[in-house]
Protein backbone atom coordinates (compact mmCIF):
# COMPACT_ATOMS: atom_id res chain seq x y z
CA UNK A 1 0.00 0.00 0.00
CA UNK A 2 2.84 2.39 0.88
CA UNK A 3 4.47 1.65 -2.50
CA UNK A 4 1.23 2.60 -4.37
CA UNK A 5 0.90 5.88 -2.42
CA UNK A 6 4.54 6.75 -3.18
CA UNK A 7 4.11 6.03 -6.89
CA UNK A 8 0.98 8.22 -7.11
CA UNK A 9 2.80 11.12 -5.36
CA UNK A 10 5.71 10.79 -7.75
CA UNK A 11 3.42 10.95 -10.78
CA UNK A 12 1.70 14.11 -9.46
CA UNK A 13 5.08 15.78 -8.80
CA UNK A 14 6.39 15.03 -12.30
CA UNK A 15 3.18 16.29 -13.93
CA UNK A 16 3.38 19.61 -12.06
CA UNK A 17 7.02 20.02 -13.07
CA UNK A 18 6.25 19.36 -16.76
CA UNK A 19 3.42 21.92 -16.90
CA UNK A 20 5.41 24.66 -15.12
CA UNK A 21 8.59 24.43 -17.21
CA UNK A 22 9.37 26.42 -20.35
CA UNK A 23 12.13 25.86 -22.89
CA UNK A 24 13.70 29.36 -22.89
CA UNK A 25 13.08 33.01 -21.98
CA UNK A 26 10.87 33.63 -25.04
CA UNK A 27 9.00 30.34 -24.92
CA UNK A 28 5.90 29.51 -22.89
CA UNK A 29 3.76 26.39 -22.64
CA UNK A 30 0.03 27.00 -22.27
CA UNK A 31 -2.38 24.18 -21.49
CA UNK A 32 -5.25 24.05 -23.95
CA UNK A 33 -8.81 23.64 -22.60
CA UNK A 34 -10.49 20.25 -22.62
CA UNK A 35 -7.22 18.57 -21.52
CA UNK A 36 -5.55 18.86 -24.96
CA UNK A 37 -1.78 18.76 -25.29
CA UNK A 38 -0.18 22.05 -24.16
CA UNK A 39 0.82 24.46 -26.97
CA UNK A 40 4.22 26.12 -26.84
CA UNK A 41 4.37 29.85 -27.70
CA UNK A 42 7.31 32.08 -28.64
CA UNK A 43 7.43 35.87 -28.30
CA UNK A 44 7.72 37.98 -31.47
CA UNK A 45 8.90 41.58 -30.98
CA UNK A 46 8.39 43.17 -34.40
CA UNK A 47 4.77 44.15 -35.09
CA UNK A 48 5.46 44.00 -38.83
CA UNK A 49 6.69 40.42 -38.50
CA UNK A 50 3.61 39.53 -36.46
CA UNK A 51 1.33 41.00 -39.13
CA UNK A 52 3.18 39.17 -41.92
CA UNK A 53 2.92 35.83 -40.12
CA UNK A 54 -0.78 36.36 -39.39
CA UNK A 55 -1.33 37.00 -43.11
CA UNK A 56 0.19 33.58 -43.74
CA UNK A 57 -2.29 31.95 -41.35
CA UNK A 58 -0.18 31.47 -38.23
CA UNK A 59 -1.97 31.75 -34.88
CA UNK A 60 -1.00 34.06 -32.01
CA UNK A 61 -1.80 34.71 -28.39
CA UNK A 62 -1.11 38.42 -28.11
CA UNK A 63 2.40 38.86 -29.51
CA UNK A 64 3.31 35.19 -29.01
CA UNK A 65 3.17 32.80 -31.94
CA UNK A 66 1.66 29.38 -31.26
CA UNK A 67 4.15 26.67 -32.16
CA UNK A 68 1.50 24.36 -33.52
CA UNK A 69 1.75 21.70 -36.22
CA UNK A 70 1.62 24.34 -38.98
CA UNK A 71 4.69 26.09 -37.57
CA UNK A 72 6.52 22.82 -37.02
CA UNK A 73 5.89 21.67 -40.59
CA UNK A 74 6.85 24.97 -42.25
CA UNK A 75 9.92 24.63 -44.46
CA UNK A 76 9.68 27.86 -46.49
CA UNK A 77 8.74 31.37 -45.38
CA UNK A 78 8.25 34.25 -47.81
CA UNK A 79 8.46 37.45 -45.76
CA UNK A 80 9.64 39.76 -48.53
CA UNK A 81 8.52 43.41 -48.63
CA UNK A 82 6.90 43.40 -45.18
CA UNK A 83 8.85 46.29 -43.54
CA UNK A 84 10.38 43.83 -41.04
CA UNK A 85 13.28 45.14 -38.93
CA UNK A 86 13.62 42.51 -36.17
CA UNK A 87 13.63 38.70 -36.50
CA UNK A 88 13.46 37.87 -32.80
CA UNK A 89 11.33 34.74 -32.39
CA UNK A 90 11.85 33.35 -35.89
CA UNK A 91 13.58 30.31 -34.37
CA UNK A 92 10.10 29.04 -33.52
CA UNK A 93 10.17 27.59 -37.05
CA UNK A 94 12.47 24.74 -36.09
CA UNK A 95 12.24 22.91 -39.43
CA UNK A 96 12.61 25.95 -41.67
CA UNK A 97 14.85 25.44 -44.73
CA UNK A 98 14.35 28.66 -46.71
CA UNK A 99 13.52 32.21 -45.64
CA UNK A 100 12.90 35.09 -48.04
CA UNK A 101 13.59 38.47 -46.43
CA UNK A 102 14.09 40.64 -49.50
CA UNK A 103 13.15 44.34 -49.45
CA UNK A 104 12.62 44.73 -45.72
CA UNK A 105 13.98 47.18 -43.12
CA UNK A 106 16.82 45.03 -41.80
CA UNK A 107 19.45 47.63 -41.01
CA UNK A 108 23.27 47.71 -40.81
CA UNK A 109 23.91 44.28 -39.26
CA UNK A 110 22.60 40.77 -39.86
CA UNK A 111 23.47 37.88 -37.53
CA UNK A 112 22.89 34.48 -39.13
CA UNK A 113 22.66 32.92 -35.67
CA UNK A 114 19.21 34.45 -35.23
CA UNK A 115 17.88 32.00 -37.82
CA UNK A 116 16.98 28.35 -37.15
CA UNK A 117 19.97 26.05 -37.68
CA UNK A 118 18.02 24.21 -40.38
CA UNK A 119 17.97 27.23 -42.72
CA UNK A 120 20.13 26.73 -45.82
CA UNK A 121 18.56 29.28 -48.18
CA UNK A 122 18.36 33.01 -47.38
CA UNK A 123 17.32 36.04 -49.44
CA UNK A 124 18.49 39.41 -48.07
CA UNK A 125 18.57 41.61 -51.16
CA UNK A 126 16.94 45.02 -50.80
CA UNK A 127 18.01 45.55 -47.17
CA UNK A 128 20.51 48.20 -46.04
CA UNK A 129 23.08 45.80 -44.59
CA UNK A 130 26.85 46.19 -44.25
CA UNK A 131 27.82 43.65 -41.58
CA UNK A 132 27.08 39.91 -41.72
CA UNK A 133 27.93 37.91 -38.62
CA UNK A 134 28.40 34.14 -38.15
CA UNK A 135 27.96 33.40 -41.84
CA UNK A 136 30.96 31.06 -41.98
CA UNK A 137 29.37 28.81 -39.36
CA UNK A 138 26.35 28.06 -41.53
CA UNK A 139 25.82 25.39 -44.17
CA UNK A 140 24.19 27.42 -46.94
CA UNK A 141 23.34 26.51 -50.53
CA UNK A 142 21.48 29.72 -51.44
CA UNK A 143 22.46 33.25 -50.39
CA UNK A 144 21.16 36.45 -51.98
CA UNK A 145 22.89 39.59 -50.70
CA UNK A 146 22.06 43.32 -50.82
CA UNK A 147 24.12 45.85 -52.74
CA UNK A 148 26.09 47.14 -49.74
CA UNK A 149 27.50 43.65 -49.17
CA UNK A 150 30.09 44.53 -51.81
CA UNK A 151 31.97 46.43 -49.11
CA UNK A 152 32.08 43.50 -46.69
CA UNK A 153 35.60 42.07 -46.66
CA UNK A 154 35.19 39.82 -43.64
CA UNK A 155 32.33 37.32 -43.28
CA UNK A 156 30.96 37.56 -46.83
CA UNK A 157 34.39 37.45 -48.47
CA UNK A 158 35.52 34.61 -46.19
CA UNK A 159 32.38 32.61 -47.03
CA UNK A 160 33.01 33.07 -50.74
CA UNK A 161 36.68 32.08 -50.46
CA UNK A 162 35.76 28.93 -48.56
CA UNK A 163 33.10 27.99 -51.14
CA UNK A 164 34.52 29.52 -54.33
CA UNK A 165 34.40 26.36 -56.44
CA UNK A 166 30.82 25.60 -55.39
CA UNK A 167 29.72 29.18 -56.14
CA UNK A 168 31.50 29.26 -59.49
CA UNK A 169 29.98 25.96 -60.66
CA UNK A 170 26.51 26.79 -59.34
CA UNK A 171 26.33 24.23 -56.53
CA UNK A 172 25.89 27.15 -54.14
CA UNK A 173 23.56 29.85 -55.47
CA UNK A 174 25.32 32.99 -54.19
CA UNK A 175 24.18 36.28 -55.70
CA UNK A 176 24.51 39.97 -54.87
CA UNK A 177 22.57 43.00 -56.07
CA UNK A 178 24.59 44.88 -58.69
CA UNK A 179 23.10 48.01 -60.29
CA UNK A 180 19.58 46.95 -59.37
CA UNK A 181 19.71 43.28 -60.38
CA UNK A 182 20.95 40.04 -58.83
CA UNK A 183 24.25 38.80 -60.26
CA UNK A 184 26.41 35.82 -59.34
CA UNK A 185 28.76 36.98 -56.58
CA UNK A 186 32.31 37.86 -57.59
CA UNK A 187 35.13 39.70 -55.84
CA UNK A 188 35.62 42.24 -58.64
CA UNK A 189 34.69 45.82 -57.76
CA UNK A 190 34.35 49.07 -59.69
CA UNK A 191 36.12 52.31 -58.72
CA UNK A 192 33.70 54.86 -60.22
CA UNK A 193 35.87 58.00 -60.07
CA UNK A 194 38.52 57.97 -62.83
CA UNK A 195 41.03 60.05 -60.85
CA UNK A 196 40.72 57.84 -57.78
CA UNK A 197 40.91 54.70 -59.93
CA UNK A 198 44.11 55.90 -61.62
CA UNK A 199 45.67 56.75 -58.25
CA UNK A 200 44.79 53.34 -56.82
CA UNK A 201 46.07 51.53 -59.91
CA UNK A 202 49.41 53.31 -59.51
CA UNK A 203 49.63 52.82 -55.73
CA UNK A 204 48.15 49.30 -55.41
CA UNK A 205 48.68 47.67 -58.84
CA UNK A 206 48.47 44.08 -57.55
CA UNK A 207 44.79 44.62 -56.64
CA UNK A 208 43.89 45.16 -60.31
CA UNK A 209 44.09 41.82 -62.19
CA UNK A 210 45.70 42.01 -65.63
CA UNK A 211 46.17 45.78 -65.15
CA UNK A 212 42.42 46.21 -65.72
CA UNK A 213 39.94 48.70 -64.30
CA UNK A 214 38.28 46.32 -61.79
CA UNK A 215 39.72 45.82 -58.32
CA UNK A 216 39.75 42.30 -56.82
CA UNK A 217 39.09 42.41 -53.07
CA UNK A 218 40.26 38.79 -52.69
CA UNK A 219 43.77 39.50 -54.00
CA UNK A 220 46.54 39.60 -51.36
CA UNK A 221 48.54 42.83 -51.19
CA UNK A 222 52.14 42.55 -52.27
CA UNK A 223 55.14 44.17 -50.64
CA UNK A 224 55.62 47.19 -50.62
CA UNK A 225 52.01 48.01 -51.54
CA UNK A 226 50.78 46.72 -48.19
CA UNK A 227 52.51 49.64 -46.43
CA UNK A 228 52.10 52.31 -49.13
CA UNK A 229 50.68 55.55 -47.77
CA UNK A 230 47.22 56.52 -49.01
CA UNK A 231 47.29 60.29 -49.71
CA UNK A 232 44.36 62.07 -51.37
CA UNK A 233 43.82 65.82 -51.58
CA UNK A 234 45.22 68.53 -49.30
CA UNK A 235 44.65 68.63 -45.55
CA UNK A 236 45.68 72.20 -44.67
CA UNK A 237 43.94 75.49 -45.42
CA UNK A 238 45.31 77.75 -48.11
CA UNK A 239 47.24 80.82 -46.97
CA UNK A 240 45.63 84.23 -46.77
CA UNK A 241 47.58 85.33 -49.86
CA UNK A 242 45.57 82.77 -51.89
CA UNK A 243 42.21 83.40 -50.18
CA UNK A 244 40.49 86.68 -51.12
CA UNK A 245 37.94 86.13 -48.33
CA UNK A 246 40.47 85.38 -45.59
CA UNK A 247 39.16 86.69 -42.26
CA UNK A 248 41.90 87.40 -39.75
CA UNK A 249 39.39 87.79 -36.91
CA UNK A 250 38.32 84.14 -37.16
CA UNK A 251 40.03 81.05 -35.85
CA UNK A 252 41.58 79.43 -38.95
CA UNK A 253 40.68 76.03 -37.47
CA UNK A 254 36.98 76.94 -37.57
CA UNK A 255 36.57 77.13 -41.35
CA UNK A 256 37.69 75.30 -44.46
CA UNK A 257 39.20 76.88 -47.56
CA UNK A 258 41.00 73.81 -48.89
CA UNK A 259 38.77 74.01 -51.98
CA UNK A 260 41.21 76.67 -53.21
CA UNK A 261 43.79 73.95 -53.78
CA UNK A 262 41.62 72.72 -56.65
CA UNK A 263 42.61 75.82 -58.62
CA UNK A 264 46.26 74.80 -58.51
CA UNK A 265 47.71 73.23 -61.64
CA UNK A 266 50.08 70.28 -61.66
CA UNK A 267 50.02 66.54 -61.13
CA UNK A 268 50.51 66.90 -57.36
CA UNK A 269 47.08 68.59 -57.06
CA UNK A 270 45.20 66.10 -59.23
CA UNK A 271 43.59 64.17 -56.37
CA UNK A 272 41.98 67.37 -55.00
CA UNK A 273 39.49 67.00 -57.86
CA UNK A 274 38.19 63.53 -56.89
CA UNK A 275 34.38 63.58 -56.62
CA UNK A 276 33.49 59.99 -55.71
CA UNK A 277 35.54 58.23 -53.03
CA UNK A 278 33.83 54.85 -53.32
CA UNK A 279 36.59 52.27 -53.39
CA UNK A 280 38.84 53.54 -50.62
CA UNK A 281 37.05 50.99 -48.41
CA UNK A 282 38.68 48.14 -50.33
CA UNK A 283 42.10 49.35 -49.22
CA UNK A 284 41.25 50.58 -45.71
CA UNK A 285 39.54 47.25 -44.89
CA UNK A 286 42.10 44.99 -46.55
CA UNK A 287 43.54 42.51 -44.04
CA UNK A 288 47.04 42.88 -45.49
CA UNK A 289 47.12 46.68 -45.32
CA UNK A 290 49.15 48.34 -42.60
CA UNK A 291 50.36 51.74 -43.79
CA UNK A 292 51.68 54.23 -41.28
CA UNK A 293 49.66 57.14 -42.61
CA UNK A 294 46.26 57.40 -44.31
CA UNK A 295 45.38 60.97 -45.31
CA UNK A 296 42.12 61.34 -47.26
CA UNK A 297 40.76 64.82 -47.91
CA UNK A 298 37.72 65.97 -49.84
CA UNK A 299 38.62 69.43 -51.11
CA UNK A 300 35.24 70.30 -52.61
CA UNK A 301 33.28 72.92 -50.66
CA UNK A 302 30.37 70.54 -49.98
CA UNK A 303 30.86 67.58 -47.68
CA UNK A 304 31.33 64.36 -49.61
CA UNK A 305 28.63 61.72 -49.06
CA UNK A 306 29.98 58.79 -51.08
CA UNK A 307 31.40 57.01 -48.01
CA UNK A 308 28.25 56.13 -46.06
CA UNK A 309 29.93 53.75 -43.60
CA UNK A 310 33.56 53.94 -42.51
CA UNK A 311 35.13 50.79 -41.10
CA UNK A 312 38.74 50.47 -39.94
CA UNK A 313 39.47 46.84 -38.95
CA UNK A 314 42.46 45.60 -37.00
CA UNK A 315 44.89 45.58 -39.91
CA UNK A 316 47.87 47.68 -38.76
CA UNK A 317 46.97 51.24 -39.86
CA UNK A 318 48.72 53.69 -37.50
CA UNK A 319 47.64 57.22 -38.52
CA UNK A 320 44.22 58.01 -39.96
CA UNK A 321 43.42 61.54 -41.15
CA UNK A 322 40.16 62.43 -42.92
CA UNK A 323 38.62 65.77 -43.85
CA UNK A 324 35.20 66.96 -45.04
CA UNK A 325 33.11 63.76 -45.27
CA UNK A 326 29.54 63.06 -44.17
CA UNK A 327 29.51 59.47 -42.83
CA UNK A 328 25.76 58.91 -42.60
CA UNK A 329 25.86 55.27 -41.42
CA UNK A 330 28.52 55.66 -38.76
CA UNK A 331 32.15 54.89 -38.02
CA UNK A 332 33.41 51.53 -36.74
CA UNK A 333 37.04 51.34 -35.61
CA UNK A 334 38.39 48.05 -34.22
CA UNK A 335 42.02 48.84 -35.05
CA UNK A 336 44.36 48.19 -32.10
CA UNK A 337 47.41 49.82 -33.74
CA UNK A 338 46.00 53.32 -34.12
CA UNK A 339 48.32 56.08 -32.85
CA UNK A 340 46.77 59.14 -34.50
CA UNK A 341 43.20 59.97 -35.43
CA UNK A 342 42.44 63.28 -37.11
CA UNK A 343 38.81 63.87 -38.14
CA UNK A 344 38.30 67.41 -39.47
CA UNK A 345 34.99 68.80 -40.75
CA UNK A 346 33.40 65.36 -40.48
CA UNK A 347 29.69 64.82 -39.81
CA UNK A 348 26.87 62.30 -39.77
CA UNK A 349 27.87 60.17 -36.76
CA UNK A 350 26.98 60.75 -33.11
CA UNK A 351 29.39 58.31 -31.46
CA UNK A 352 33.09 57.72 -32.01
CA UNK A 353 34.04 54.47 -30.28
CA UNK A 354 37.81 54.13 -29.84
CA UNK A 355 37.67 51.49 -27.11
CA UNK A 356 39.58 48.98 -29.27
CA UNK A 357 42.49 51.37 -29.89
CA UNK A 358 44.35 51.01 -26.61
CA UNK A 359 47.69 51.68 -28.36
CA UNK A 360 46.64 55.32 -28.59
CA UNK A 361 47.99 55.65 -25.04
CA UNK A 362 51.34 53.99 -25.61
CA UNK A 363 54.52 55.94 -26.16
CA UNK A 364 53.44 59.56 -25.87
CA UNK A 365 55.93 61.71 -27.79
CA UNK A 366 57.75 58.62 -29.13
CA UNK A 367 54.71 57.65 -31.21
CA UNK A 368 53.37 61.21 -31.68
CA UNK A 369 50.00 59.96 -30.50
CA UNK A 370 47.21 62.45 -31.18
CA UNK A 371 43.43 62.61 -31.09
CA UNK A 372 42.21 65.59 -33.11
CA UNK A 373 38.47 65.94 -33.70
CA UNK A 374 37.31 69.28 -35.07
CA UNK A 375 34.17 70.83 -36.52
CA UNK A 376 31.89 67.81 -36.19
CA UNK A 377 28.38 69.22 -35.67
CA UNK A 378 26.77 65.85 -34.86
CA UNK A 379 29.25 64.17 -32.50
CA UNK A 380 27.86 63.59 -29.01
CA UNK A 381 30.20 61.02 -27.48
CA UNK A 382 33.81 59.90 -27.77
CA UNK A 383 34.50 56.56 -26.09
CA UNK A 384 38.10 57.02 -24.99
CA UNK A 385 40.22 53.84 -24.89
CA UNK A 386 41.83 52.63 -21.69
CA UNK A 387 45.27 51.09 -21.87
CA UNK A 388 46.29 48.13 -19.73
CA UNK A 389 49.51 49.98 -18.93
CA UNK A 390 49.70 51.64 -15.54
CA UNK A 391 51.26 54.86 -16.88
CA UNK A 392 49.12 56.06 -19.76
CA UNK A 393 51.16 58.93 -21.19
CA UNK A 394 48.98 59.85 -24.08
CA UNK A 395 49.87 62.53 -26.57
CA UNK A 396 47.93 65.51 -27.81
CA UNK A 397 44.18 65.84 -27.27
CA UNK A 398 42.69 68.42 -29.60
CA UNK A 399 38.92 68.88 -29.47
CA UNK A 400 37.65 71.90 -31.41
CA UNK A 401 34.18 73.18 -32.25
CA UNK A 402 32.06 70.19 -31.28
CA UNK A 403 28.79 71.87 -30.26
CA UNK A 404 26.95 68.67 -29.30
CA UNK A 405 29.79 66.78 -27.63
CA UNK A 406 28.68 65.72 -24.15
CA UNK A 407 30.78 62.69 -23.19
CA UNK A 408 34.56 62.29 -23.52
CA UNK A 409 36.28 60.98 -20.41
CA UNK A 410 40.05 61.57 -20.17
CA UNK A 411 40.20 61.19 -16.38
CA UNK A 412 42.35 58.04 -16.55
CA UNK A 413 45.23 59.65 -18.48
CA UNK A 414 48.47 60.35 -16.61
CA UNK A 415 50.21 62.83 -18.90
CA UNK A 416 50.22 64.71 -22.19
CA UNK A 417 52.87 65.77 -24.64
CA UNK A 418 52.96 68.61 -27.18
CA UNK A 419 49.97 70.95 -27.33
CA UNK A 420 46.42 69.98 -26.36
CA UNK A 421 43.62 72.28 -27.54
CA UNK A 422 40.11 72.63 -26.18
CA UNK A 423 37.83 75.12 -27.99
CA UNK A 424 34.15 75.46 -28.77
CA UNK A 425 32.84 72.75 -26.43
CA UNK A 426 29.76 74.29 -24.77
CA UNK A 427 27.97 71.03 -23.89
CA UNK A 428 30.92 68.86 -22.81
CA UNK A 429 30.77 67.27 -19.37
CA UNK A 430 34.49 67.92 -18.89
CA UNK A 431 36.55 64.98 -17.61
CA UNK A 432 40.24 65.94 -17.43
CA UNK A 433 42.96 63.67 -15.92
CA UNK A 434 42.63 63.18 -12.17
CA UNK A 435 46.39 62.95 -11.61
CA UNK A 436 49.42 63.72 -13.80
CA UNK A 437 52.74 61.90 -13.70
CA UNK A 438 55.85 64.07 -13.26
CA UNK A 439 57.67 64.49 -16.59
CA UNK A 440 60.45 66.64 -18.05
CA UNK A 441 59.02 67.29 -21.53
CA UNK A 442 57.00 70.36 -22.46
CA UNK A 443 53.22 70.35 -22.08
CA UNK A 444 51.13 73.12 -23.60
CA UNK A 445 47.42 73.52 -22.86
CA UNK A 446 45.24 75.84 -24.94
CA UNK A 447 41.72 77.13 -24.16
CA UNK A 448 39.30 79.56 -25.76
CA UNK A 449 36.72 81.87 -24.21
CA UNK A 450 34.03 79.17 -24.20
CA UNK A 451 36.20 76.86 -22.10
CA UNK A 452 37.37 79.63 -19.74
CA UNK A 453 33.81 80.75 -19.02
CA UNK A 454 31.59 77.66 -19.25
CA UNK A 455 34.22 75.30 -17.79
CA UNK A 456 36.53 77.76 -16.00
CA UNK A 457 36.95 75.84 -12.74
CA UNK A 458 37.98 72.60 -14.44
CA UNK A 459 40.32 74.41 -16.84
CA UNK A 460 42.13 76.15 -13.99
CA UNK A 461 42.34 72.87 -12.05
CA UNK A 462 44.02 71.19 -15.04
CA UNK A 463 46.51 74.03 -15.48
CA UNK A 464 47.51 73.76 -11.80
CA UNK A 465 48.08 70.01 -12.23
CA UNK A 466 50.19 70.56 -15.36
CA UNK A 467 52.36 73.16 -13.62
CA UNK A 468 52.97 70.73 -10.77
CA UNK A 469 53.89 67.88 -13.14
CA UNK A 470 56.52 69.51 -15.38
CA UNK A 471 58.94 72.48 -15.32
CA UNK A 472 58.23 72.96 -19.04
CA UNK A 473 54.65 74.16 -19.26
CA UNK A 474 52.78 76.72 -21.35
CA UNK A 475 49.21 77.93 -21.04
CA UNK A 476 47.70 79.59 -24.10
CA UNK A 477 44.54 81.56 -24.75
CA UNK A 478 42.97 81.46 -28.23
CA UNK A 479 41.04 84.51 -29.32
CA UNK A 480 41.23 88.09 -30.56
CA UNK A 481 44.58 89.67 -29.69
CA UNK A 482 44.32 93.48 -29.30
CA UNK A 483 48.11 93.70 -29.41
CA UNK A 484 48.11 92.27 -32.94
CA UNK A 485 45.56 94.52 -34.59
CA UNK A 486 42.56 92.58 -33.26
CA UNK A 487 43.56 89.53 -35.26
CA UNK A 488 42.91 85.99 -34.08
CA UNK A 489 45.79 84.40 -32.22
CA UNK A 490 46.32 80.92 -30.82
CA UNK A 491 49.40 81.94 -28.81
CA UNK A 492 48.26 84.48 -26.21
CA UNK A 493 50.03 83.47 -23.00
CA UNK A 494 48.24 83.21 -19.67
CA UNK A 495 49.04 82.02 -16.18
CA UNK A 496 47.69 78.95 -14.42
CA UNK A 497 44.68 80.93 -13.17
CA UNK A 498 43.61 82.02 -16.64
CA UNK A 499 44.93 85.57 -16.43
CA UNK A 500 46.37 86.91 -19.69
CA UNK A 501 50.05 87.85 -19.57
Amino acid sequence: MKQKILSFATIVFLAVQFISCSSDDNTKIDKEPNDKEPIETVAINDTKLIAALKELGYEFEGNDIKVDQKVKETQTLNLSSKQISDLEGIKAFENLNEIKLADNKLDMEFDFNQLPETVTAIELQGNDLYEFYNLAERSIDKLYLPEKARFNMEDVLDFYKANKDAVDNGTIDMKMTVKGGLKTYTTLREIPDPILREYMQETFPSLFPNAGDLLDIATPMRIPENTAEFQLGREFNQSKTKDPNYDETRDPDSYDNTYLWMDEAGEEFKTTKIENYEGIQYVLQHKDYGATWININNNHQAKNTTIEYLKIPDNGISWLWMRNFHIARGVKITNTSLKQLNFTFMSGFKTLDLSSSADLFVGGSLTMSTLKITNNPDLEEIIVPKSKLSDMQWGQVQLLYLPKLQKADFSHLNSFWGTSWFRGLPAWNVEFPKTLTEVEHQISISFDDVMLTTHKEKCIELMHKVEASTPNFRFLYCGIDPNKGNRWSNTIFMDKDGNLL
